[in-house]
């Protein structure tokens, strides 16, 4: 999927599990209470206006107490004060760290044709460069969400490799089964892409990790 221009308005949500409690550090002294609900965490910086938060620095891993996570944030306000980017700054979402699983990508896009287009593939970095993606026009079906995630190249990694255990590739398909109807039933959505998602094993589910959604006023 293409990046969106700085001009359009998009929603930003992540969310690492329904089960796991997130916390937003918007002040210093939130630190020891944020890292008290998970061992090790990661901080990331929420923004509207900044799409691409790796690529600047926003996202930090592994921080193992509560002043890593203060200095994690410190770091990107401060940055963000240096580049006088401040207004674009909403805040930091600080997420359990999530070993393990293989990451995917499910995304959404608009054809001036057929309407909503759903594509799913590898995630992460992988959707750059291997471009290991596959497409349906929505509605989509049990049965094309089965198609769907076993055309891919990919998909001997969610069978399992190598010692490495296979993916809840039931999960995978219910996810792809639930924003393909999200998006009928939300006209407004644009383009949605949801990348990475964490494949975990099997009756693990699947956890999404960063998500952003383009919205556009039906007229």
């Amino acid at each position: 999927m293409e990046p969106w221009g700085g001009h359009q308005r998009f929603v930003r949500t992540r969310a690492a599990t329904a089960r796991a409690a997130t916390r937003r550090a918007t002040r210093a002294n939130s630190g020891e209470g944020v890292f008290a609900s998970a061992r090790t965490v990661s901080d990331s910086r929420v923004s509207r206006q900044i799409v691409h938060k790796s690529e600047f620095g926003g996202v930090r891993l592994n921080l193992q107490d509560g002043s890593a996570v203060v200095n994690a944030f410190g770091e990107i306000r401060d940055r963000l004060v240096n580049e006088n980017k401040l207004d674009a700054f909403d805040g930091v979402l600080v997420q359990p760290m999530i070993a393990g699983g293989v990451e995917l990508m499910v995304g959404v896009t608009q054809d001036p044709l057929f309407g909503p287009l759903i594509g799913f593939g590898l995630g992460g970095i992988h959707v750059e460069i291997l471009k290991d993606v596959c497409f349906r026009v929505t509605p989509i079906t049990d049965r094309d969400a089965a198609e769907m995630v076993r055309s891919i190249r990919g998909y001997r990694l969610l069978e399992g490799y190598r010692g490495h255990p296979p993916a809840d590739i039931p999960a995978i398909e219910d996810l792809l089964l639930r924003v393909a109807r999200l998006v009928e039933e939300v006209p407004e959505i644009s383009e949605l892409d949801l990348n990475p998602i964490i494949a975990l094993p099997p009756g693990q589910g699947c956890l999404i990790v960063d998500a952003r959604i383009h919205v556009t006023p039906l007229h």
